[in-house]
């Protein structure tokens, strides 16, 4: 299976030209078997932990996230784009790209993914 993420571009008809429909095409089967293999992974570690098979992870020190920026992780752990952030939380698409940014500096880490991971395994959802 090959997963695709297609984007439309509409181009507007100007001065006596037709408009224009450019379909992009990137693949994201990669991302996605990584998300695939992230949640093999929470889940063959959950069963481990509860077989005491696993050390308990303690949680780590309260993560220095404002409550917006819990909000908008916990709305990205729930696989909420950034519209919809926007939209859930009302504000705009510039501040939850902000938002987003700051959580990933100040837990250190790189991408929304890894971010929710770390939520995850530190015990930061609420």
């Amino acid at each position: 299976m090959l997963w695709l993420n297609v984007s439309i571009v509409v181009i507007p008809p100007s001065l006596g030209t037709k408009g224009h429909l450019v379909h992009i095409v990137r693949p994201i089967d990669r991302q996605k078997r990584l998300e695939e293999f992230v949640q093999q992974t929470l889940s063959e570690g959950a069963k481990l932990s509860a077989n005491g098979l696993l050390p308990a992870q303690r949680p780590s020190p309260a993560p220095p996230l404002s409550l917006r920026e819990l909000e908008v992780l916990q709305l990205l752990g729930r696989g909420a784009r950034t519209k919809e952030i926007a939209h859930t939380l009302c504000i705009s698409l510039a501040t939850v790209r902000t938002h987003t940014q700051n959580i990933l500096k100040k837990l250190g880490v790189h991408t929304k993914l890894e971010a929710v991971l770390h939520a995850l395994r530190h015990n930061l959802h609420r």
